[in-house]
């Protein structure tokens, strides 16, 4: 996905509750190998408490 669509997908996503103080927020997002993921808004996702993970393997580890 280039730039925009994936700054449309992070416009439309909900904005992470707030986690209970015992667990960690488990709101992720990864983009990586993405066309548009070079230049893409990021503070979009990070406005809304999302985590970005660069490595998938960080959402299943984690």
């Amino acid at each position: 996905m280039d730039e925009k669509e994936l700054n449309a997908i992070f416009c439309v996503l909900p904005v992470a509750p707030n986690p209970y103080p015992e667990y960690p927020s488990g709101y992720g997002i990864t983009f990586n190998g993405n066309p548009g993921s070079e230049n893409c808004d990021r503070k979009l996702v990070e406005d809304k408490g999302w985590n970005i993970f660069v490595n998938p393997e960080d959402l299943i580890n984690r």
